[in-house]
């Protein structure tokens, strides 16, 4: 490594060129193409999740590209996903092949006050028919009403704190389920939340914690997000032991029980899929709406977790009409966090 570095650029010293990302931008700074022999034609969908060096291979590739994105997805910087060379031919696509014209027509509302705001409007199918239920509170006969649909089913929060207390939730209550994230990470995640609640701060080391020095602060920036997980901790009988306990209850992916499970994690992890039932949680609207990103980041989240659904989708009967209140007001700042997630 140090040779490859200092030295002259030799095949004797030159760094080895790894799989993935490595090999991507190794292509990319060389120039090289797809190979015409390899394909004609080159379809990619989801392609807001596409590296920027991918896409200049793509570009320069002698094959025909066809790529399809949705930038309401991306949740990258400035919230812009990478774009096709200026030569590439670039077209809009309206209409929704999933989403319904009434949840298309609450779509617009919400999305004129995106940082990449729409310049033609969102159009929901006519031919497809999905069912908006809105419920009270997430207690829990609403949690088991939701459960017992048929078909594949998830919950889908804008934080991962609220993860955390619906897995426990659900783990509590016997309910099969199964996590979209990192189950480690988030074991840590809860473990170093402990930590910080006791006031052991010094043995945090998860990324999100780090530099947080007291309960305090965190709930400062967290706001309403982690107030369920403060009141877990502060009842003094549950322990980040108990969470891994819960944790060990998820159905595995390959398990023949999945079909029965409801999934829970952030809407980023949904990002790019669909399933028959989608209950959303409050806390998407959390945010400090006079924030840029964060405005950003709510609308996204919002637009992501309400096009994931098939058959019903479900969210907290005035959650919308707050979020549109804050959009319309953007200096307030409703009991929110300035990071995501």
């Amino acid at each position: 490594m140090g040779g490859a570095t200092l030295g002259d650029p030799t095949p004797s010293n030159a760094l080895p060129v790894r799989g993935g990302y490595h090999i991507m931008k190794w292509l990319n700074l060389h120039r090289i193409p797809v190979p015409k022999r390899m394909a004609s034609h080159i379809l990619i969908d989801e392609a807001h999740d596409i590296p920027p060096t991918m896409l200049s291979i793509l570009d320069a590739s002698p094959a025909a590209v066809i790529s399809l994105g949705d930038r309401f997805q991306y949740f990258g910087e400035n919230f812009a996903p990478p774009r096709r060379a200026n030569h590439i031919r670039a077209r809009q696509f309206r209409q929704s092949v999933r989403t319904d014209r009434q949840v298309g027509n609450l779509l617009n509302d919400v999305l004129i006050h995106h940082p990449q705001a729409p310049t033609t409007e969102f159009v929901g199918n006519p031919q497809t028919k999905l069912n908006e239920l809105r419920y009270e509170r997430l207690d829990q006969d609403t949690l088991e009403d939701f459960v017992g649909r048929k078909g594949t089913r998830i919950i889908l929060t804008g934080y991962i704190w609220t993860v955390a207390t619906t897995i426990q939730r659900l783990a509590a209550a016997d309910i099969p389920f199964f996590y979209t994230g990192h189950a480690g990470d988030l074991q840590l995640l809860i473990a170093d939340a402990e930590r910080l609640f006791k006031d052991s701060s010094e043995f945090i080391t998860h990324p999100m914690l780090i530099n947080h020095r007291s309960w305090d602060n965190l709930r400062r920036q967290a706001g309403s997000a982690i107030l369920a997980l403060e009141n877990l901790f502060a009842r003094g009988g549950f322990t980040s032991t108990h969470f891994n306990q819960s944790m060990t209850k998820a159905v595995a992916t390959a398990s023949d029980h999945r079909e029965r499970a409801v999934g829970v994690g952030l809407v980023e992890h949904a990002k790019n899929r669909e399933y028959d039932h989608v209950l959303i949680t409050s806390d998407v609207r959390y945010g400090h709406y006079g924030d840029v990103v964060n405005r950003g980041t709510m609308i996204s989240t919002l637009y992501t977790g309400l096009t994931r659904a098939r058959r019903t989708i479900s969210y907290q009967r005035d959650m919308i009409e707050k979020m549109m209140a804050g959009l319309s007001a953007p200096t307030s700042k409703l009991k929110a966090t300035p990071t995501k997630k």
